[in-house]
Protein backbone atom coordinates (compact mmCIF):
# COMPACT_ATOMS: atom_id res chain seq x y z
CA UNK A 1 0.00 0.00 0.00
CA UNK A 2 2.77 2.38 0.83
CA UNK A 3 3.95 2.00 -2.47
CA UNK A 4 1.02 2.85 -4.38
CA UNK A 5 0.76 6.04 -2.03
CA UNK A 6 3.73 6.67 -3.12
CA UNK A 7 3.21 6.09 -6.45
CA UNK A 8 -0.20 8.70 -6.13
CA UNK A 9 1.57 11.54 -4.81
CA UNK A 10 4.73 11.87 -7.29
CA UNK A 11 1.90 11.30 -10.05
CA UNK A 12 0.09 14.31 -8.19
CA UNK A 13 3.30 16.50 -7.94
CA UNK A 14 4.48 16.01 -11.56
CA UNK A 15 0.61 17.00 -12.50
CA UNK A 16 1.08 20.10 -10.34
CA UNK A 17 4.15 20.95 -11.88
CA UNK A 18 3.36 19.95 -15.42
CA UNK A 19 -0.43 22.65 -15.14
CA UNK A 20 1.77 25.38 -13.20
CA UNK A 21 4.01 25.12 -15.96
CA UNK A 22 2.25 25.28 -19.03
CA UNK A 23 0.37 28.68 -16.96
CA UNK A 24 3.47 30.23 -16.53
CA UNK A 25 4.77 29.84 -20.08
CA UNK A 26 1.24 30.80 -21.27
CA UNK A 27 0.80 34.01 -19.42
CA UNK A 28 4.50 35.09 -20.45
CA UNK A 29 5.16 37.32 -23.28
CA UNK A 30 7.49 40.14 -24.49
CA UNK A 31 6.04 42.72 -22.94
CA UNK A 32 8.22 45.72 -24.42
CA UNK A 33 6.27 48.02 -25.81
CA UNK A 34 8.48 50.79 -26.93
CA UNK A 35 8.90 50.22 -30.88
CA UNK A 36 4.75 50.55 -30.81
CA UNK A 37 4.87 53.30 -28.83
CA UNK A 38 7.62 55.14 -31.30
CA UNK A 39 5.88 54.63 -34.19
CA UNK A 40 2.54 55.92 -32.18
CA UNK A 41 4.10 59.22 -31.36
CA UNK A 42 5.10 59.86 -34.79
CA UNK A 43 1.38 59.50 -35.74
CA UNK A 44 0.11 61.56 -32.65
CA UNK A 45 2.56 64.48 -33.74
CA UNK A 46 2.00 64.09 -37.47
CA UNK A 47 -2.08 64.29 -36.25
CA UNK A 48 -1.07 67.00 -33.71
CA UNK A 49 0.64 69.21 -36.47
CA UNK A 50 -2.64 68.71 -38.98
CA UNK A 51 -0.85 66.08 -40.93
CA UNK A 52 -4.01 63.64 -41.09
CA UNK A 53 -2.15 61.52 -43.98
CA UNK A 54 1.26 61.14 -41.95
CA UNK A 55 -0.12 60.29 -39.28
CA UNK A 56 -2.16 57.84 -41.45
CA UNK A 57 0.66 56.38 -42.87
CA UNK A 58 2.28 55.82 -39.49
CA UNK A 59 -0.72 54.55 -38.21
CA UNK A 60 -0.72 51.49 -41.23
CA UNK A 61 2.99 50.98 -40.53
CA UNK A 62 2.05 50.21 -36.98
CA UNK A 63 -0.96 48.51 -37.63
CA UNK A 64 1.61 46.22 -39.84
CA UNK A 65 4.09 45.52 -36.92
CA UNK A 66 1.78 45.45 -34.10
CA UNK A 67 -0.06 42.36 -36.64
CA UNK A 68 3.69 40.71 -36.64
CA UNK A 69 5.32 41.29 -33.40
CA UNK A 70 2.34 40.93 -30.84
CA UNK A 71 1.35 36.79 -31.58
CA UNK A 72 2.72 35.98 -28.19
CA UNK A 73 0.52 38.97 -26.22
CA UNK A 74 -2.46 37.43 -28.23
CA UNK A 75 -1.93 34.25 -27.03
CA UNK A 76 -1.04 34.88 -23.48
CA UNK A 77 -4.00 37.71 -22.99
CA UNK A 78 -6.45 38.31 -25.94
CA UNK A 79 -8.96 39.99 -24.47
CA UNK A 80 -5.76 43.06 -23.55
CA UNK A 81 -4.32 42.48 -26.99
CA UNK A 82 -7.85 43.31 -28.65
CA UNK A 83 -8.60 45.69 -26.29
CA UNK A 84 -5.33 47.80 -27.69
CA UNK A 85 -5.64 46.80 -31.04
CA UNK A 86 -9.07 47.81 -31.69
CA UNK A 87 -8.17 51.40 -30.11
CA UNK A 88 -5.21 51.36 -32.31
CA UNK A 89 -8.34 50.64 -35.28
CA UNK A 90 -10.08 53.59 -33.93
CA UNK A 91 -6.82 55.53 -34.15
CA UNK A 92 -6.58 54.76 -37.83
CA UNK A 93 -10.23 54.97 -39.20
CA UNK A 94 -9.80 58.63 -37.75
CA UNK A 95 -6.62 59.51 -39.75
CA UNK A 96 -8.37 57.67 -43.00
CA UNK A 97 -11.41 59.95 -42.46
CA UNK A 98 -8.34 62.80 -41.99
CA UNK A 99 -9.81 63.98 -39.02
CA UNK A 100 -6.50 65.29 -37.24
CA UNK A 101 -7.88 66.22 -34.13
CA UNK A 102 -9.97 62.84 -33.64
CA UNK A 103 -7.06 61.12 -34.76
CA UNK A 104 -4.49 62.55 -31.68
CA UNK A 105 -7.33 61.63 -29.22
CA UNK A 106 -7.35 58.02 -30.76
CA UNK A 107 -3.64 58.25 -30.74
CA UNK A 108 -3.58 59.23 -27.30
CA UNK A 109 -6.15 56.44 -26.03
CA UNK A 110 -3.81 53.97 -27.75
CA UNK A 111 -0.71 54.94 -26.07
CA UNK A 112 -2.50 54.96 -22.53
CA UNK A 113 -3.86 51.55 -23.25
CA UNK A 114 -0.35 50.29 -24.74
CA UNK A 115 0.85 51.63 -21.41
CA UNK A 116 -1.06 49.03 -19.25
CA UNK A 117 0.88 46.21 -21.02
CA UNK A 118 4.17 46.60 -20.15
CA UNK A 119 2.63 46.69 -16.48
CA UNK A 120 1.47 43.49 -16.53
CA UNK A 121 2.73 39.97 -17.69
Amino acid sequence: MSSVRSSILVFALVTVSFVASAVQAAATYNHDMSAYEKIANEALKAANAGDAAGANKAMEKLESKWDAGTKDLKAADAALWAQVDDQMDAGIKATEAKDAKKAATEIKAFLDKLGKISKTK
